[in-house]
């Protein structure tokens, strides 16, 4: 469960949307998600880009909106994992 005190981030992808810029358009749905939570329980979450607790994907379409939790984190190669690469073979 989402709590208003973690800090989030909402990343979108689009299927057949007309061409925009990405920051705008991330921007506005991470309004409408925080928007929600301010609805519905009084206050909104912290918007963190960088680091943030909770990583919302939003998949859009002509016809619906949809939202999944990203429980996987940041990529393996971004936390840091295998910082000494070897020589590939």
């Amino acid at each position: 469960m989402v709590s208003e005190a973690q800090s989030i981030r909402v990343d979108v992808q689009r299927d057949t949307l007309p061409a925009e810029e990405p920051r705008i358009r991330d921007f506005a749905n991470q309004g409408r998600v925080c928007d929600r939570f301010r609805a519905t329980r009084g206050r909104r979450p912290d918007v963190d880009t960088r680091s943030p607790e909770v990583r919302i994907q939003a998949f859009l379409d002509k016809a619906a909106v949809t939202l999944y939790l990203d429980t996987s984190g940041e990529a393996l190669n971004k936390r840091g994992y295998r910082r000494d690469a070897g020589e590939a073979p």
